[in-house]
């Protein structure tokens, strides 16, 4: 094993124990042998605890950041702030990490204006792997509650499983902003943030081009129809 992850939505949730894993992941010298990379919270990391992850061998951390909108966050009850954001990827940065950043779309009361923020903010943080998602109202949760009473503006279009895919979307949309017009700004979106010049070099770098050649196509394709 060359590379592997820790598939926990918040690691070193437990700052204590997250520390305790990479000291055991150095004492063993696995650090020297294995890559790994995980996901965290923007406001469970500082500068010490990012560069314990680096030295015990982590090349990537993730953030869920949801919105670039501080309404939005704030409504969600994230328990985040966009200054607190800024300042992990800043860290990780510093300390020699790849980023990724994860953000939705769809939010409730969502528009194009808050959407507009959304990736204002993904392109001032620059990570290097940005995830837009769509939102999706998952059965038992409170977006599928909200969905289902037309609470949110928001408009429960299909309740075929197939279609409960975050990257396309399809079972909910806006009463402002159809299920169409929002996979249009979400590839969009990918569009104009990796078919800049350092992240193309990144993508070519990365990615096998026949994978590259098909998520280009299926971009273009919802951004044109």
């Amino acid at each position: 094993i060359s590379h592997t992850v820790f598939v926990e939505g918040t690691f070193a949730a437990d700052r204590r124990r997250g520390i305790e894993i990479c000291e055991g992941i150095i004492r063993k010298g696995l650090h020297k042998k294995i890559k790994w990379f995980c996901e965290t919270r923007v406001d469970r990391v500082d500068e010490e605890f990012l560069s314990k992850i680096k030295e015990a061998g982590c090349e990537e951390v993730d953030f869920g950041v949801e919105s670039g909108d501080e309404e939005i966050l704030r409504k969600s009850k994230k328990g985040i702030t966009i200054p607190q954001v800024k300042k992990a990827v800043r860290l990780a940065k510093r300390v020699g990490l790849k980023i990724g950043c994860y953000f939705i779309i769809g939010h409730p009361h969502e528009t194009k204006e808050s959407i507009k923020k959304t990736y204002k903010l993904a392109r001032e943080l620059n990570p290097d792997i940005l995830s837009v998602g769509i939102m999706i109202p998952y059965p038992g949760t409170e977006i599928r509650r909200m969905a289902k009473k037309g609470e949110g503006n928001y408009r429960l279009v299909s309740s075929d499983w197939k279609e409960y895919t975050k990257q396309r979307g399809g079972p909910l949309e806006m009463k402002n902003l159809s299920i169409n017009e929002i996979r249009k700004i979400q590839s969009r979106g990918y569009m104009k943030y990796y078919l800049r010049p350092s992240k193309i070099l990144f993508i070519l770098k990365n990615f096998p081009l026949k994978k590259i050649t098909k998520i280009m196509k299926s971009l273009l394709k919802e951004s044109l129809f």
